[in-house]
Formats: C-alpha cells, sequence, structure tokens
C-alpha cells in the first residue's frame, strides 16, 4: 500500500492519504469476469485503416484469424453494428473521425458478429498512434469485461504524449486536462507555469466545471494554494478534504463543493519544476493511485512541452534584442520601446504602455494620447520615481477601465526582481489571447529585462 503526504499549513506536519486499492473507499481494479469475457483484442490500422496487426484476442473474440484479417479495412473485418443492428463501421467510421479532429482517445459501444453467427456487444477504444507512420491502436473488450487500469492508461497516456510535441503550447495544455478529466472522471482541472526565476506560479489553463473558482486568483507564491504548495514541495500533493485546507486562498474554490484535488509538479528537460498540473474531484472516495499514476505519464511530456516553449520565448527575445540594441549605437530607450511593440503584437493587443521601477512610463504604442493605464495599486507604485519595488504583485492579470476595454499587466521580472511593468490595452470587445499565453509572455520579457 502506498501513501502520498497531504500537505498540511505550510511548515507543519500533514497527514496521510492512503493510495492504491487497498485505500479506504478508493475503487480498486475490477477482477476479471470468467470465461470467454475475459478476452480483449488488440488490432492496428495504418492510415488508411487497413489492417497491419491482429492479436490473438481479436481472433479469439470474433473468429477471424491474423492471416484474414492483415491487409483487410477494419470496418469489414469489425462490422460493427448499433442495437438496432445499423452499420456504425465504415470509410467514415465516427471513433476514427474523432481522433482526426484532435483527440487522442475515442470510444464507442458496438454489437459484433462472432464467426460462430453470434452477436457480442464490445466496447471499439481507439488510440493515436505517433507519426511517422501514423495509423491507430484498437481494442475491443467485451462490454461486461473490466480489464487492466494500468494497460488502458498506458495506452491512452502514450496516445497523448505522442500528439503533444507537435501541437501548439496552448493544444497541448488543453489536451492533456481534457484527457485526465475524461478517464479520471475529474470535474476541472488546471496548469500552471513557474515564473522566471522560480518566485510564483502563473495561470495557464482551466478545463471543465467551475472556471470562476479556478480563475479567482492567477498567481501563487510558493506555499500559497495547491499550485504553490506543489511548486514547494516539489513532489505530489492530494487530499480528500479540499475546503479544510488553511492554504487554499480561493474562497470561490473553497466554496465550489469540491472535496479532492491531486496536483503534480511539470518536470523539464533540466530536472527543474517548470510548471504544475492538477485535478479536481467533487467526491471524497477517489482513487489517488491511479489518478496519481495518470498525471505522473502526463506530466513528463507536457513538462518537456512547456520547457521547450518557454525556452524558445526567451531565447527569441534575446536574439531580437541583441540586434536592436547592437546594430549601432546602443539605445537601451529604443531597446524598450521594440520591446513593447513585439508584446503587444504576440499578445494580440491593440496598444500598451511600458514602466520601469522608479522611472515610471517609458514607452507608449498604439494608444491615443487621452488613453491612460488603470491606477492599481501596485501599478501606481511604479509610476512614481525614486520609490522602492513594490513588495506585492496584484493577483489578477486584468484591471477592467471604464473607455470601454480592459487592460492586462505583465511583470518585467529579472534575478534582482521586479524591474517594472507592461501594461497591455484591449479595445472594445476584442477577446483576449490565451491565458496560457501570459507566462510566456512573462519568459520573454525575462530575457530582455
Amino acid at each position: 500500500m502506498g501513501y502520498v503526504r497531504e500537505v498540511g499549513p505550510v511548515g507543519e506536519p500533514g497527514r496521510k492519504v492512503a493510495m492504491g486499492a487497498d485505500a479506504p473507499g478508493g475503487r480498486a481494479p475490477a477482477e476479471k469476469a470468467s470465461g470467454s469475457r475475459e478476452i480483449e483484442g488488440w488490432f492496428a490500422v495504418d492510415r488508411d485503416l487497413r489492417v497491419v496487426e491482429w492479436d490473438e484476442g481479436a481472433e479469439s473474440l470474433l473468429g477471424i484469424s491474423r492471416a484474414e484479417a492483415l491487409g483487410q479495412a477494419c470496418y469489414q473485418v469489425v462490422g460493427g453494428l448499433d442495437e438496432r443492428g445499423r452499420p456504425v463501421c465504415g470509410p467514415n467510421c465516427p471513433v476514427h473521425r474523432a481522433l482526426r479532429l484532435g483527440l487522442p482517445a475515442t470510444s464507442s459501444p458496438l454489437v459484433v458478429r462472432t464467426r460462430d453467427g453470434g452477436l457480442l456487444r464490445v466496447t471499439c477504444q481507439l488510440f493515436t498512434l505517433p507519426d511517422p507512420p501514423g495509423g491507430t491502436l484498437g481494442r475491443l473488450r467485451p462490454a461486461a469485461h473490466r480489464s487492466s487500469e494500468v494497460i488502458h492508461d498506458l495506452a491512452v497516456a502514450s496516445a497523448l504524449s505522442s500528439q503533444v510535441p507537435a501541437a501548439s503550447f496552448q493544444k497541448s495544455v488543453d489536451q492533456a486536462l481534457n484527457f485526465l478529466l475524461r478517464v479520471t472522471g475529474a470535474e476541472a482541472g488546471e496548469v500552471w507555469v513557474v515564473e522566471p526565476g522560480g518566485r510564483s506560479v502563473v495561470f495557464v489553463s482551466h478545463q471543465g466545471q467551475f472556471h470562476p473558482a479556478f480563475t479567482q486568483m492567477t498567481r501563487f507564491a510558493p506555499g500559497e494554494g495547491f499550485p504553490g504548495v506543489t511548486l514547494l514541495a516539489r513532489q505530489p500533493v492530494c487530499t480528500d478534504r479540499l475546503p479544510e485546507q488553511p492554504y487554499v486562498l480561493r474562497s470561490r474554490l473553497r466554496q465550489s463543493g469540491l472535496q479532492s484535488y491531486v496536483s503534480v509538479p511539470l518536470i523539464g528537460a533540466s530536472g527543474k519544476i517548470v510548471g504544475t498540473i492538477g485535478v479536481s474531484f467533487l467526491e471524497r472516495q477517489v482513487n489517488f493511485g491511479r489518478v496519481l499514476r495518470l498525471l505522473g505519464w502526463v506530466s513528463t511530456s507536457l513538462g518537456l512541452k512547456v520547457d521547450a516553449t518557454l525556452a524558445e520565448f526567451r531565447e527569441s527575445a534575446r536574439d531580437q534584442f541583441n540586434r536592436v540594441v547592437f546594430n549601432g549605437e546602443p539605445d537601451l530607450r529604443r531597446a524598450l520601446e521594440w520591446l513593447l511593440v513585439e508584446m503587444v503584437q504576440l499578445a494580440g493587443a491593440d496598444g500598451g504602455e511600458l514602466y520601469l521601477v522608479g522611472e515610471g512610463l517609458v514607452a507608449r504604442h498604439g494608444l491615443p494620447e487621452a488613453l491612460g493605464a488603470p491606477a492599481e495599486p501596485a501599478v501606481k507604485e511604479l509610476l512614481q520615481p525614486a520609490l522602492p519595488v513594490p513588495l506585492g504583485l496584484p493577483r489578477s492579470w486584468q484591471t477592467r477601465v471604464s473607455a470601454g476595454g480592459a487592460w492586462c499587466w505583465i511583470p518585467l521580472l529579472a534575478s534582482e526582481g521586479l524591474m517594472g511593468v507592461v501594461l497591455l490595452y484591449y479595445g472594445g470587445r476584442k477577446q483576449f489571447p490565451p491565458e496560457g499565453m501570459f507566462g510566456a509572455l512573462e519568459h520573454f520579457a525575462a530575457a530582455v529585462t
């Protein structure tokens, strides 16, 4: 029986929560049913849906030999029907169609005819195979058969991992969260990215229910909230008493009715923590062992994706900045103006302002003269020359203004601390970019500061 420590108030000992099959109330992997229902079949098809592998389990279930199946279209071999006897399998298979839309794994109930003329209810699960060569891994299991969770989880995690490196940053994060919600039964999930210098974590993505609760705060210091505790502990954190935890600072999350939360760190190529990923449940009786296993598998590929994306942003910023500064006489103000323009373009904003601590406003771009930044307390301090670096940072990205738009601010962080802030303006009803972009923008700016 394994354990993971449930973190209590920072600096205080936590209690232990049992994990896995021996956990009180945990959902242990079910034993296999007896007889023929224990059998499950695996097969693989190429991009043209031609069978390239057909195992003994598939032979036994359908009575079709490997030699008969190889090279045939999978929909001709399986020949799945719905409950009314209408064909489901075909050239435009709905299960394969879902994979083409970007899902890493999908499934459908089918009724199949066996060699002896009988009818068998099965679940057909399909998992995307990595490119090259591509194609699909399929599993046929009788409806009453409950197979090994470990094999199933490894298959779907592998399918997702094959897509993460090729997908965009935000798409990778959203896919990973949606996948975890589907296979764990969690109601909500979130991903956070470590800020430059490791001072705190910033919000990247939320999927599932309770969006206002999870986005109530978008930045946590080490030891604050589940993301901050995971960053500080540098190991998985879980609880089945979410509302009682003193480090839960989001009041809406505490009042949401969610009871359980599981979080693991995202580890980059260098072994450093680059973020956290977590899922939350309305129920207390969660198989923590299985959830932690799935989070661990997904976090590996996602952590590498996050690390590579942020490194790419930093390298791009350094290269472009060096060309601006050293192409002729070094000009700091010109370089800062360039940084502002780049960040406005990357964020899809209409314009913006750049402030330095103790210097005030040093650059403006794309804004009417009459339009000024909102007087948020922490930003207001930056407007005053010769003041010390503000101790606190606002916990929200956005500040609404009466001029019909919204401001979003990005801190300029360096090893010495907060150096300034970029305020991005979005006019009218223009949509903000994906929330994951803001963490990447912080790393872009940090490479310059």
